[in-house]
């Protein structure tokens, strides 16, 4: 990526949700041909990003759909209960014949985060119930807990050798998962008023830690020291999650806001690059592409975004 290619980014295909619906999670499936996204009523779609079609449309009626991602299959995804008021569970669910193959039962409160490892069949969620989990697809049974107050929201780093969780207090704690039983390797304390993480997320070279908040702030760490390397402040006054990101090559990171607008800064700089506008909500989920030069943002509306053919 480069900055004219950035700063020629423009919505491509638009998919309208019917009946009209917040997405709540979005994923790309490691090829880049492939985009699934989940809406709060349930409903679960799957795109040909190459195509710019909707492949499959499938509905969740009974639990929901949220924190969706694939597996390392394109035909599986991995999703949380939505829609059940007693149920919190994680489902493992075929994309070739529509079945559950597995239900992940351990969290007595809304799952928040799933993160899927990049190198291997496990996954880890963390909830409201103050525990983070983690999960190997081919068991139902959870290999291992940690419990801390409060409610955490997980990713791997890119080797899938580490994991962090963020929560309350500000912190920011990095765990190895050859010696989970070690404790927390590193631990970060964010040095602002206290806020509610509502995403982190690493970049694909390892070196930085994005982070949303339910509040006007969102925060861009060192992921070796927890250094404060950017502070960005957007429009979220409704305190609703919103969607960021970083550009595969990592030197981007975009962040949306609760007016439909996304903001591109390269990584350090603190002064607004480009901004994207075209959606009329606001944004709660976008991915960048890990294999094109693509990216997908999504409000109750999903688009696919595009660099524009030079003019002739």
């Amino acid at each position: 990526m480069d900055d004219e290619t950035i700063k020629s980014m423009a919505i491509a295909e638009v998919f309208k949700s019917d009946p009209i619906c917040r997405a709540n999670s979005l994923d790309y499936f490691s090829n880049g041909e492939s985009l699934v996204t989940a809406y709060d009523d349930g409903t679960v779609l799957i795109y040909d990003t190459l195509e710019a079609k909707v492949k499959t449309k499938i509905y969740c009626r009974k639990y929901g759909m949220g924190n969706v991602r694939f597996t390392h299959h394109p035909s599986a995804i991995i999703g949380s209960s939505t829609r059940c008021n007693f149920d919190f569970s994680i489902r493992y669910l075929s994309l070739h014949d529509y079945t559950y193959i597995r239900e992940f039962r351990g969290h007595n409160d809304s799952v928040v985060s799933i993160a899927v490892s990049p190198s291997d069949d496990t996954f880890v969620s963390g909830a409201m119930d103050s525990s983070v989990r983690f999960w190997d697809l081919k068991s139902s049974t959870c290999i291992a807990v940690l419990k801390k107050q409060g409610h955490h929201v997980v990713a791997y780093d890119p080797t899938g050798v580490a994991f962090c969780c963020a929560s309350p207090n500000n912190l920011i704690k990095l765990f190895d998962l050859r010696g989970l039983s070690k404790g927390p390797f590193s631990t970060f304390k964010l040095a602002h008023e206290p806020v509610d993480f509502l995403d982190i997320q690493f970049s694909d070279d390892g070196k930085c830690l994005l982070i949303t908040t339910n509040t006007n702030s969102c925060f861009l760490l060192d992921a070796y020291d927890g250094r404060l390397v950017q502070k960005y402040i957007i429009k979220n006054e409704c305190q609703a999650k919103i969607g960021s990101g970083f550009t595969p090559d990592s030197q981007y990171v975009v962040i949306a806001n609760e007016s439909g607008k996304i903001n591109v800064w390269p990584v350090g700089k603190a002064e607004v690059m480009t901004t994207y506008e075209g959606h009329t909500s606001p944004i709660g989920c976008i991915q960048w592409n890990p294999k094109y030069k693509q990216f997908a943002s999504a409000c109750s509306n999903t688009a696919l975004w595009l660099p524009r053919l030079p003019a002739e």
